[in-house]
């Protein structure tokens, strides 16, 4: 089985899930697993855009102070 997750434009991910993952794991564990992971990524990738906005703003307003 393979889980293949685009869950914004530019960012997919790919979990690969073999018979022996099936047969040696609980299978609702494993489902818990992948859909925390995703949300984690997914959380860290927002934080990460918000972190860079900011970072951004200030760059751009220091930059602009030396014109007024």
């Amino acid at each position: 089985m393979l889980v293949a997750v685009a869950w914004e434009q530019g960012y997919d991910m790919s979990f690969l899930v073999v018979h022996q993952h099936l047969e040696n794991m609980y299978k609702h564990k494993l489902i818990d697993f992948i859909i925390t992971f995703m949300e984690d990524i997914d959380k860290e990738i927002s934080e990460m855009k918000i972190s860079l906005n900011a970072r951004g703003r200030i760059v751009a307003t220091e930059f602009m102070k030396q014109f007024t």
